[in-house]
């Protein structure tokens, strides 16, 4: 027999009728040419049948934003394929399941939408009435970048002295930038885990704020409020003058402003003797 391009020869059929299997990568018609039996052989020309190859779908690739990637709590990553067929349908898989619903061709680019749920992404193209498919080679990978784990605390100060601030968590070597908003009208950018001091203008509390993006540019926020505390207010008076010998008897009229007590005294009397007394516990 021969399939239009070359002749081939099928011996040692073991009983009639007999099946012949083809896999014609094209449309192709196959004539047989000759039969011989045990005794004779008689040359013809027919029967033929054609063997009709349907197409499977054109094979486009997959397209993802950001890599793939997202940050934890953000809108997922866009999956699309960078071509389309008309009359065919085009499903979109996760670990080789169907997601979603099947979109029909346009003739161009499609998307699947934004997606959250992390795992491998295929697509499978198929046509309705011939059910010929493919499964597209290539894949994308969806992952969640977590939320970087760090925050700050800081010092309490008093009017005059500079507010320290102090970097905390697991995180502070995936930060790539460091936006610090003082609260006062000042801010300052770093680069690299730089713990600032600040110097506020007047007492009282201020919100702070931290916006850091790490190296995969998520963004995370804090925000903590800074006390500046009133500087205590040092009173005494004294029952002198006094006669050569005779004791000095001094009176502590010192007082902290607002909500705050006293701790400690530092008494320095003049004559190369002091004093310090401190309170051991808050006042109830």
């Amino acid at each position: 027999y021969t399939d239009g391009l070359n002749n081939h020869m099928l011996g040692n059929i073991p009983s009639s009728p007999y099946n012949l299997t083809v896999t014609p990568s094209v449309t192709t018609t196959y004539t047989i040419l000759s039969i011989t039996d045990g005794n004779c052989s008689v040359a013809q020309t027919g029967p033929s049948f054609t063997v009709t190859v349907k197409p499977r779908p054109q094979i486009y690739s997959m397209t993802v934003t950001n890599g793939g990637g997202y940050c934890e709590g953000g809108n997922g990553v866009e999956i699309g394929i960078d071509g389309s067929q008309q009359g065919i349908f085009y499903q979109l898989l996760i670990g080789g399941a169907s997601t979603g619903f099947p979109l029909p061709g346009t003739g161009l680019p499609i998307s699947f939408g934004l997606k959250t749920i992390p795992g491998v992404y295929q697509v499978r193209a198929w046509h309705p009435q011939t059910l010929c498919e493919s499964i597209f080679t290539d894949s994308v990978i969806v992952n969640i970048f977590p939320s970087p784990d760090v925050n700050f605390t800081s010092d309490s100060a008093c009017l005059g002295q500079p507010t320290k601030f102090h970097l905390t968590g697991s995180d502070i070597s995936r930060i790539a930038t460091w936006n610090w908003n003082f609260g006062d009208g000042f801010t300052a950018t770093y680069t690299s885990p730089i713990e600032p001091s600040h110097l506020y203008p007047a007492t009282g509390s201020y919100q702070v704020s931290l916006t850091v993006t790490d190296t995969n540019d998520c963004v995370k926020s804090f925000i903590h409020n800074v006390s500046v505390n009133e500087l205590p207010v040092a009173l005494f008076s004294h029952n002198a003058p006094m006669c050569v010998g005779d004791m000095v008897t001094f009176t502590d009229n010192s007082y902290s402003p607002g909500n705050n007590y006293l701790r400690q005294w530092h008494w320095d009397f003049g004559d190369g003797s002091d004093t310090l007394i401190t309170w051991p516990n808050p006042p109830n």
